[in-house]
């Protein structure tokens, strides 16, 4: 389920306006706060989104009417359904706002189809745009990157622009996807390396890796100057 989905299906069964965010901070799964008038604040884990009908209508539940019962309710089945072991938790306990709709490109839209294609839907992470840092004359550009500890994967929001092609958002994401599905790998020479040489054949596998790759060559120079992120 996208984001949209999430919350046009808790405000009808609601029968209130809801105004949702989605977090990756595992020590508050479920908040809620009136946002003026009959609208309801919610911010949510973002497993929500893999949420059975059951957590779901008790999710809406709580959110026509507010009480620590029903919030309790909530939160026991969604531990009930497993969704608290999905991804990991951040140590500090910090939380990342999960914004995966874009201009051009809805990220969830994109992993959902890359896990059921290339990982048989097994994969359990988040995905999210990263935030713009500004930082002219930069030599090198990173267009993804994956945190192992909270089990985000970040796309750089320069991508989200109307000439960069669907393929190659979908190489970058393929990319990070690896690498939380396989994790650090020892190489020939027994050193601990990202890039493994399972790495390497299984990104070879994806289905516009050549294209790919010749895109970012022939259009590197025109990310270099505005391309960081966080």
């Amino acid at each position: 389920m996208r984001q949209q989905q999430l919350q046009r299906y808790l405000s009808r069964s609601a029968a209130r306006r809801v105004r949702l965010r989605l977090t990756d901070n595992r020590r508050s799964v479920v908040l809620a706060r009136q946002d003026g008038g009959d609208a309801m604040g919610i911010t949510l884990h973002g497993m929500f989104l893999e949420a059975p009908d059951r957590v779901l209508r008790a999710l809406a539940r709580f959110i026509q009417t507010p009480e620590p019962d029903l919030r309790r309710q909530v939160i026991r089945l969604y531990r009930e359904t497993g969704l608290d072991r999905a991804g990991k938790a951040d140590p500090a306990g910090r939380s990342v706002t999960i914004n995966h709709q874009g201009s051009f490109f809805d990220l969830k839209v994109v992993y959902d189809r890359l896990n059921q294609e290339y990982f048989g839907d097994k994969l359990q992470v988040f995905i999210t745009w990263g935030t713009r840092s500004a930082r002219p004359g930069r030599r090198s550009v990173h267009f993804g990157s994956y945190n192992w500890d909270r089990g985000l994967i970040r796309i750089n929001p320069a991508l989200d622009r109307c000439f960069v092609p669907h393929y190659f958002v979908d190489y970058i994401v393929y990319h990070e996807m690896l690498h939380a599905a396989l994790g650090v790998r020892k190489d020939g020479r027994g050193r601990r390396s990202a890039h493994s040489k399972e790495f390497q054949e299984r990104e070879a596998l994806f289905r516009h890796y050549a294209r790919a790759r010749l895109w970012e060559r022939r259009n590197l120079n025109r990310f270099l100057r505005n391309a960081a992120i966080h």
